[in-house]
């Protein structure tokens, strides 16, 4: 049971996982040093961030409808209205555009993290370290929470949109949009 909004979101996560890597490839010289190479990972980072909030904060503007408040109050719901709010606009709303917006942060994630890896090998090996050395400089604090966390829990998210059973990819793409702290 696929969802048809889950055909767009998977055709951004095949074009991110293709497309970062040849924008990586392309930017990064032949044979370069562990600064270079970190300097082409942070130029595609910021460009990342920057795309990405710029399309958050278009997407929260062409869904403003479904997350601004009412106009009218609305009566207090019932003591034994067990919801909590889970039925609000903002937490049900389905969108194709955030939906691709969840699964560009994904492919990514899948990249950067693939990058961090090679270039802590590029570093042990200019540092004349062997073996051991590649887990020595991996940021493992940014790679595992940061890349892992998030990316399984996109992952997780594109599961439920390809059964059309996402919900909260609002509030998601709302947090996508603070990229540029």
């Amino acid at each position: 049971m696929s969802s048809s909004l889950a055909l767009p979101s998977q055709l951004t996560l095949s074009a991110s996982l293709i497309l970062y890597p040849l924008a990586f490839y392309t930017i990064t010289p032949t044979d370069p040093s562990p600064s270079r190479f970190s300097k082409s990972r942070e130029a595609i980072s910021f460009s990342h961030c920057l795309f990405v909030s710029l399309l958050s904060i278009y997407e929260l503007r062409r869904q403003r409808p479904h997350w601004s408040p009412p106009t009218t109050l609305s009566p207090a719901p019932a003591k034994d209205d067990l919801t909590n709010g889970a039925n609000l606009p903002l937490i049900t709303v389905r969108s194709a555009f955030s939906n691709s917006i969840t699964a560009l942060e994904i492919g990514y994630l899948l990249q950067d993290a693939m990058i961090l890896i090679l270039g802590a090998r590029l570093k042990s090996r200019a540092a004349g370290a062997k073996g051991r050395g590649l887990w020595k400089e991996i940021n493992w604090r940014v790679l595992a929470w940061h890349h892992a966390g998030i990316a399984t829990a996109l992952g997780v998210l594109q599961w439920y949109i390809a059964r059309g059973r996402e919900k909260g990819v609002l509030v998601i793409v709302a947090l996508m949009g603070m990229n540029l702290r």
